[in-house]
């Protein structure tokens, strides 16, 4: 059975209004979501852009991040 991925991304609007991270942070419940982003900006982790997907990977927080989610944040941003 082949895998199937659902990508979410915000190229366009990074640290803006309707940010996606933003929108999935406040979606499933956490506050902060621009402490965590300038956090890692201070560290130099990651490329401004790929704070969300950093997140999702590596912040115990956003682990909780299901596929359902990804979809209503697709769906919300088309």
């Amino acid at each position: 059975m082949a895998k199937q991925y659902l990508l979410a991304s915000d190229f366009d609007q990074t640290l803006s209004f309707n940010d996606s991270g933003l929108v999935l942070s406040e979606l499933i419940g956490l506050p902060g979501f621009h402490d965590k982003v300038a956090g890692l900006s201070q560290m130099n982790l990651v490329q401004q852009g790929a704070e969300l997907s950093y997140l999702i990977l590596h912040d115990p927080e956003f682990r909780r991040v299901r596929r359902e989610h990804l979809v209503e944040l697709a769906s919300a941003s088309a």
